[in-house]
């Protein structure tokens, strides 16, 4: 038998119940965070529940109490008998009438098991688009439609990965992903301004990249790629995740920088 925790409880996974009235069923109001755990512990918390809160401000909510969550993730990962996992935090507007304020927001911790990913990627680019002015813009959202049709849209060519453009026309990231480039001798990866989520695995590529002394730069890419000699993927579960195919370029994933990176990651 597995746990949850959900509003101050443990509760076992299959006897779980939320209101039909919480505004995250009706609405997709309400942002969550994925977190790998190793050893069992959760991987760079303090980078997750800073977004969390900040995310939770942006939209509204009222954001759990610090210590609540790290006493309820570590109670949960002991009750579950976990060291290596999946680890979910979701936070929604709670049980309120459209478009009232909650102020009994629903807060949920989930786990399961890690996803194994393959050592290399193929990515195309969808022909949707990422609003970068949008009020979701920058936030790990549970509305997450867009980015299911677009995941969904990219597998059914033989693709893994969906690459968001935004507005315009600059390269934006994945449906669940960051997304780096290899140019020359410089790492380019879309800047904030683009609309991409703020990921932890990107800010930690972004600092070992300078640590290591290679040069990378968060700009505007213009869409669609003249060159590219290597690329990457990042998010929190599958760290690097070396891109081998880009909407139908075979390129390189033994690229230096790639190894350097992974390397101090």
């Amino acid at each position: 038998m597995s746990f949850i925790f959900l509003n101050g409880e443990f509760i076992p996974d299959d006897q779980t119940s939320i209101p039909l009235s919480d505004q995250g069923f009706l609405t997709g109001h309400g942002i969550f965070e994925t977190i790998k755990v190793t050893h069992s512990a959760p991987q760079w918390f303090d980078q997750h529940f800073e977004r969390l809160t900040r995310s939770a401000h942006r939209l509204g909510l009222i954001s759990p109490d610090r210590s609540t969550v790290e006493s309820a993730i570590s109670r949960l990962l002991e009750k579950n008998q976990l060291i290596e996992a999946r680890l979910r935090i979701t936070l929604t507007g709670g049980p309120a009438p459209f478009p009232q304020r909650s102020d009994n927001p629903t807060l949920a911790i989930t786990t399961g098991p890690l996803p194994v990913y393959p050592n290399t990627a193929t990515v195309m680019t969808v022909p949707f688009t990422r609003n970068e002015t949008g009020a979701l813009s920058g936030i790990k959202s549970i509305s997450y439609g867009e980015n299911l049709l677009a995941l969904q849209y990219a597998q059914e060519r033989g693709f893994d990965e969906a690459i968001f453009a935004n507005t315009k026309g600059h390269l934006c990231e994945g449906a669940t992903t960051n997304i780096f480039l290899v140019i020359g001798d410089r790492l380019l990866t879309p800047n904030l301004k683009s609309g991409c989520l703020p990921g932890t695995t990107r800010c930690r590529v972004l600092k070992q990249a300078e640590h290591l002394g290679i040069p990378c730069k968060e700009t505007e890419i213009p869409l669609p790629l003249s060159e590219v000699n290597a690329a990457f993927l990042t998010s929190s579960l599958r760290g690097i995740q070396p891109i081998r195919k880009f909407d139908g370029r075979v390129i390189s994933t033994s690229h230096s920088v790639i190894a350097q990176l992974r390397e101090a990651l």
